[in-house]
């Protein structure tokens, strides 16, 4: 990946690399933590658009700064 790319991995949620090439466990969809699956996940999720935990990327206060012109993201 180039120097400052900010997507994660979707096997870790951790940057640096892509799923394909990740050896890392895999996380939970919703908390990103490791042992257990998003179904039986009982922590706060954490939003994909700030890395906050607490609320999902739809409910995002800086959702709208940093994504102003792709308002279709969130509907």
């Amino acid at each position: 990946m180039p120097p400052g790319d900010l997507r994660l991995c979707n096997n870790c949620f951790k940057q640096g690399h892509i799923a394909a090439d990740c050896t890392n466990d895999k996380a939970c969809k919703n908390c990103r933590k490791t042992g257990h699956l998003a179904r039986d996940c009982r922590n706060e999720p954490v939003c994909n658009v700030c890395n906050i935990s607490g609320h999902v990327a739809r409910e995002c206060p800086k959702g709208n700064a940093i994504d102003e012109g792709r308002q279709w993201l969130w509907s």
